[in-house]
């Protein structure tokens, strides 16, 4: 049994609490597709599903929505005017000035099935590559397990950033604080008598 001699900061109960973020959690999907058919076909796929959906018609708008709003998905066509889906998913996944970027999921669709583009694709951090005309079961799936490992990375990432404050925490107090936070009460122990 332990026992504080002090009340327990908040901030160490904080890493005891279950992550009440989540529980209501919408997810926010980009759909960036310069065709409005082919917008509207992957909206209607998606709608079903309880997701915040977005829309943009050119990498450029893609950009400034990424930005802003930090989806946790996103869905890019590979062919468009201004930058195509595969600079797009460069400038999320590799990006200095936004690391946090790099852990949004980031599904690539196309035409184009062959090998040398699905390389390309996954080479410029493409999280799934899906060839056109998309299978609407595939696509949700696909999604899906895409939003799950998103969770799931978002999780882990914030429980570190949690225990990292409080190993800081600790290592300020045990550095200021010459008595020890806490004392340990040991039951009495009686010899065993047969």
């Amino acid at each position: 049994m332990v026992i504080f001699n002090s009340p327990i900061p908040p901030e160490i109960l904080q890493i005891y609490r279950r992550d009440q973020e989540f529980k209501h959690f919408v997810p926010r999907i980009l759909i960036v597709e310069d065709d409005p058919s082919a917008c509207k076909l992957i909206t209607r796929y998606l709608q079903q599903d309880n997701y915040e959906l977005d829309q943009a018609d050119s990498g450029e708008a893609a950009w400034q929505k990424i930005l802003t709003d930090r989806p946790n998905l996103i869905i890019s066509d590979w062919c468009m005017p201004d930058i195509s889906g595969v600079v797009l998913c460069q400038r999320v996944k590799i990006n200095a000035e936004h690391p946090e970027l790099s852990m949004i999921y980031f599904i690539l669709i196309t035409a184009y099935a062959n090998m040398t583009y699905r390389v390309a694709a996954l080479e410029a951090g493409a999280d799934e590559f899906l060839a056109k005309p998309l299978d609407p079961s595939e696509l949700r799936a696909r999604v899906k397990a895409g939003l799950r490992l998103s969770l799931v990375t978002q999780s882990l990432l914030r429980t570190n950033q949690q225990l990292q404050a409080q190993n800081n925490l600790l290592k300020s107090l045990s550095l200021t604080d010459p008595s020890p936070m806490l004392s340990i009460a040991v039951p009495s122990i009686k010899p065993y008598r047969s």
